[in-house]
């Protein structure tokens, strides 16, 4: 995905928001939000490089809205470094559990911003396992 882009994709009865962007070169964010009625909870390693030193284990969850997305992870500038993002890539890999009282999806992912040629592009790949009352 370009900088500057968004894109939803449903999942069961969730949905996710990944949002691709830069202000300013050099200073770029790939942000995933969650969306549907339940809970989120996010498991996984940040990465600067894939260098072992720049590893830091991340874990946060959030109450999500049938509404409207809600952030759960952001990876570039400020997250978790505050300098400029080129020449380096950064990814988030692990485990995403959204759920309510009926049902489940698992995403397993790997989320990864390239800003080693200063333009920004986002990926993310993983796979869903759908469980409960669909």
């Amino acid at each position: 995905m370009p900088a500057s882009r968004s894109q939803d994709v449903t999942v069961g009865t969730f949905a996710l928001r990944f949002n691709c962007f830069g202000a300013a070169p050099n200073f770029r964010q790939f942000i995933l939000g969650v969306k549907g009625a339940g809970g989120a909870q996010l498991a996984g390693v940040k990465g600067i490089d894939d260098h072992p030193s720049n590893a830091l284990p991340f874990s946060t969850g959030v109450a999500m809205s049938p509404d409207a997305f809600t952030n759960i992870a952001i990876i570039g500038v400020n997250a978790p470094n505050p300098n400029a993002t080129f020449p380096h890539y950064y990814r988030l890999g692990g485990t995403l559990v959204m759920h309510n009282g009926l049902r489940s999806a698992t995403v397993v992912y790997d989320m990864f911003l390239d800003d080693r040629n200063n333009t920004g592009t986002c990926a993310f790949r993983g796979s869903a396992v759908l469980s409960g009352l669909l």
